[in-house]
């Protein structure tokens, strides 16, 4: 990972972030919260970056192993969400992939499944995925997004692709396991992204070759096979 000012261009495990003085000023931001934490408790506490959003609400949402950072550049506002934390609390500390869906509803993805932000109650709200047999889950997850249909994807690196009813997911009890609508046993798959069509791509690892799979609409996926 490194670091490039004056553009600042933040490198992390799925490529190049640009973004502007926002990011210094949150950084700034959510140093100070460290810097008092650490006058009440003396400890160190810091939260290495993983994902960066900026939503339409023009907040900036800081992912990292400490947890999730919101910073709003207008009110010079800042929050910090973790474990542990009761008053802006997370199910797990860390957050892998922060995405904004069509409606403007904010997911995250942690080690605990992915959680979605309750803007009227200002928490997140966790969501247990699991397939139809009940053996694999979505717990460990890395990417979230939205496609044409209004389903969303859900990478979990150990245990393949789900593929959840956005609405009927939010209509649920969050206390009840959800069973997905769909899953695609694609062992590895970490990385996610929608081409124009409504394609799904993911990429998957096999020792010295990279399977990139195309997951259609009710298609079987197809493969190509790309050796580096």
């Amino acid at each position: 990972e490194w670091i490039y000012v004056p553009l600042i261009l933040i490198g992390v495990f799925t490529g190049l972030f640009s973004m502007v003085r926002f990011i210094l000023a949150a950084m700034k931001s959510l140093e100070r919260i460290e810097a008092q934490k650490r006058k009440k408790k003396k400890t160190e506490e810091n939260n290495n970056l993983i994902c960066l959003l900026r939503d339409s609400k023009n907040n900036y949402w800081l992912g990292g192993i400490n947890g999730l950072g919101k910073y709003n550049d207008e009110s010079k506002s800042s929050i910090w969400y973790r474990a542990g934390n009761y008053r802006h609390i997370l199910s797990r500390n860390k957050t892998r992939d922060v995405y904004e869906d069509r409606d403007g509803i904010l997911w995250i993805c942690t080690d605990g499944s992915i959680c979605h932000f309750d803007k009227q109650k200002n928490i997140f709200v966790q969501h247990l995925i699991e397939d139809s047999t009940h053996t694999r889950n979505a717990n460990w997850a890395y990417r979230i997004l939205e496609d044409l249909n209004g389903n969303l994807w859900i990478s979990s690196y150990a245990n393949g692709i789900f593929v959840a009813n956005k609405q009927k997911l939010l209509q649920s009890d969050s206390s009840d396991i959800y069973l997905a609508e769909k899953h695609y046993e694609l062992l590895g798959a970490k990385t996610l992204a929608m081409d124009k069509n409504g394609n799904i791509w993911t990429v998957l690892p096999l020792e010295n070759i990279w399977i990139t799979r195309v997951l259609s609409n009710g298609r079987k996926p197809a493969s190509i096979f790309c050796k580096f």
